[in-house]
């Protein structure tokens, strides 16, 4: 490494001195795309790794078909995945061609890192630097002898690093402003170059200050939170039921059963309901954006449903619709940026089966999926379909289909039951509840009439049904009917 950084020593730890970055190209090649480039990627992952290299390579100045060569002798040494096959030499050019078609995506979003409360900090003096953290979280470090000051903010914890907003002035004036890594030593070194660009005839130690600053940060923000007083918690302003009396607000909502219940028909009514903001057949809605991630229907088929839900109960909700190919963990942080550039409040998932595309009895592959949910923004309501286990003898399931981890995660689950009235084009629907951690909700009954049949509607109308339609004892006596006729 060519760069002088002498006097860091005292800021940098030799236990914490990175590896040596390329400084020829404009943008380095980074930590983690030389690991992949060496050693591959395991399976689950072993795309969004591609594409993440491919990206980062791209960048660093390189032609089409240099990247696509690397990426392809990464992935020959990788692990075997059974399950998708082996890779082939026009898939990962097209992979890669595509990648270079596209701007590169902007970094994760502050919000969809893990909330940190503002802790209030107020000025210390340490030698002839002063530090502060103000209560909108915003760290100032003012280095005297260069007249320069760093402001640090928008701090934020994720999985993969902590970041936060880097702004540079000198003499009052702001030279540079950029995301920075503060983790580790590593965005330090990336980001001082960037700083240098603007600081004009002035020789300021950047290195040194960064480091310096982002030590102080780090100690002050360490990536498990900040140890608060309950008191200082703010509780936000928000109704606990964002569908009553169905779905809990901010928090992981499940909704399962067998197939042919309806559960993604009922699901495009509450997506349609809260774009729209309109309470109907019983359902109170509090309005807000939605995205729907679609791994099972289709954007014909779903579009088809929504036109006949409107024609049927009036109103258009126009949400996002996302067809999704990538998994869930594959495609995180993407929605976590559309979740921010879009306002979304509500989080869809059609279907968690498949949106997971793995094993689902085993527990890694349930806990990758649902901690990739948390790189999502704070309060993001998320309402994930899934299918019904299997019965075993005469006892009822009483959840969905794979690990119990499913169950676990989840802070609200709803289990649908249904019996379609073939003569009378009308699909009963009753939604019991099968986990809550505050208080049991109440059982509620919905008819979906199908007009003028069931095949291809034309018209869904949504009634609320009270009592709800008793399944149990419909299919009873169909049973009776059926063993009646047969002597």
């Amino acid at each position: 490494m060519t760069d002088d950084i002498s006097g860091w020593a005292d800021f940098l730890l030799e236990e914490e001195k990175p590896p040596a970055i390329p400084v020829t190209r404009t943008v380095p090649v980074g930590y983690r795309t030389r690991i992949f480039l060496e050693r591959g990627a395991p399976i689950g992952v072993q795309r969004i790794e591609a594409v993440r290299a491919a990206r980062n390579l791209l960048g660093a100045g390189y032609d089409v078909e240099v990247v696509a060569a690397k990426i392809w002798d990464a992935l020959e040494v990788s692990p075997y995945d059974p399950e998708r096959g082996p890779w082939t030499w026009d898939e990962v050019y097209r992979m890669v061609a595509d990648v270079a078609s596209k701007p590169a995506p902007p970094l994760p979003p502050w919000e969809t890192g893990t909330l940190i409360v503002d802790t209030g900090h107020t000025a210390v003096p340490l030698g002839d630097v002063e530090h502060a953290e103000t209560d909108t979280g915003t760290f100032t470090f003012w280095f005297a002898a260069y007249d320069t000051v760093l402001e640090i903010s928008q701090v934020v914890a994720t999985p993969r690093g902590t970041t936060g907003w880097v702004r540079a002035l000198i003499g009052g004036a702001e030279v540079a402003a950029a995301e920075c890594e503060l983790r580790t030593a590593q965005g330090v070194l990336v980001m001082h170059r960037f700083f240098e660009v603007f600081q004009g005839d002035k020789t300021v130690p950047w290195v040194a200050m960064l480091e310096h600053a982002r030590r102080h940060v780090i100690r002050a923000r360490r990536t498990g939170g900040t140890p608060v007083r309950m008191s200082a918690i703010k509780v936000p302003e928000r109704p606990r039921l964002r569908v009553s009396p169905l779905i809990v607000n901010g928090e992981l909502n499940v909704i399962f059963g067998m197939g042919g219940c309806g559960k993604s028909l009922l699901m495009q009514l509450l997506a349609s309901l809260i774009q729209e903001g309109r309470s109907h057949a019983g359902l109170t809605v509090e309005p807000g954006n939605v995205l729907y991630l679609d791994w099972e229907q289709g954007g014909e088929d779903a579009r088809e449903t929504l036109d006949a839900l409107a024609r049927g109960i009036g109103g258009h909700g126009n949400y996002l619709y996302m067809r999704c190919t990538g998994t869930l963990v594959e495609m995180a942080e993407e929605i976590g940026r559309i979740i921010h550039e879009q306002d979304i409040d509500v989080v869809m998932i059609d279907s968690l089966t498949f949106a997971l595309a793995g094993d689902k009895n085993d527990a890694q592959t349930v806990t990758a999926g649902t901690n990739a949910m948390r790189l999502w923004r704070e309060g993001t309501t998320v309402i994930a379909l899934d299918h019904q286990a299997k019965q075993q003898g005469r006892q009822k399931p009483e959840g969905p289909f794979g690990s119990v981890f499913v169950r676990n995660a989840a802070r609200n689950m709803l289990q649908i039951d249904a019996y379609m009235d073939a003569d009378a084009h009308i699909l009963h629907q009753v939604i019991e509840q099968r986990k809550t951690n505050k208080g049991m909700l109440p059982k509620i009954g919905l008819a979906y009439v199908f007009e003028p049949e069931s095949f291809a509607p034309e018209r869904i109308r949504v009634e609320l049904e009270e009592p709800p339609f008793d399944i149990a004892t419909k299919r009873k006596l169909d049973m009776e009917q059926e063993y009646g006729a047969l002597g």
